[in-house]
């Protein structure tokens, strides 16, 4: 989620130090889940899972593909990235070039210390530049598996919270109803309480180039509608 919300703000909300480890690159929720999940610890840590909707499609991929997908974003491993180099050359470059793109109203820099994406603004954002179709929705046994998948881990003992993502409001509109009902069957399963007025949707001032992207103010927001939910969550594991 480093490109959506802000783990430095809510550490500094919270008292509590948090990390991003939410850029999947569409490697699967059960890929992320095996990169991460050695270092979770039950007894302390919560869990947020806040997937766009297309991530609920996508149980994993080929290990090969998975680690390409990370390292053409982390860049940190040389002998991984020249493995990858013909399959990704086109992010590479971007990358080493700063990924930046003068028709959008932003340029993207690097990732800081705790998985937060920096972003420079740049001047005269032109109009209209999101020209961007809703993700797919996913099946009924695409949502039955995800949920199953996260059940399994609560029944284990890891402290599972949910957390409703933010999209573009002109793509997804006439999809609110499938998202809403998405949101209810998981906040549900994973004890979160959905506010009324969640900020599902957010107007295009408040994206980059994708549906779910945020720029600074977007993230913002976002990031002040999840710390309602992690103290909520933090008020119930404390007491």
């Amino acid at each position: 989620m480093g490109l959506g919300v802000s783990a430095k703000m809510i550490s500094q909300r919270t008292g509590i130090q948090t990390w991003n480890t939410g850029l999947h690159a569409g490697i699967g929720y059960k890929n992320i889940w095996d990169l991460y999940s050695d270092n979770f610890d039950k007894a302390k840590d919560i869990i947020v899972i806040s997937p766009e909707t297309a991530m609920v499609t996508r149980t994993g991929r080929p290990l090969n593909v998975a680690v390409c997908e990370m390292s053409t974003l982390k860049l940190t491993n040389w002998k991984t990235n020249l493995l990858c180099a013909g399959r990704h050359s086109k992010r590479v470059m971007k990358k080493w070039t700063g990924w930046g793109d003068t028709k959008w109203n932003y340029r993207k820099q690097d990732f800081d210390e705790l998985g937060d994406y920096s972003v420079e603004l740049l001047p005269k954002p032109p109009s209209g530049r999101l020209a961007l179709k809703c993700d797919p929705m996913p099946s009924g046994k695409q949502l039955d598996d995800y949920l199953g998948f996260f059940e399994e881990k609560q029944e284990l003992g890891y402290n599972i919270l949910y957390i409703p993502s933010i999209t573009y409001k002109a793509a997804c509109l006439s999809s609110l109803a499938r998202i809403l009902e998405i949101n209810k069957t998981l906040t549900e399963a994973f004890g979160s309480k959905l506010p009324d007025d969640y900020p599902y949707l957010l107007e295009e001032k408040y994206f980059m180039e994708t549906l779910h992207h945020l720029n600074p103010e977007g993230r913002r927001i976002k990031t002040e509608a999840f710390l309602e939910f992690i103290k909520a969550r933090l008020a119930t594991t404390q007491q």
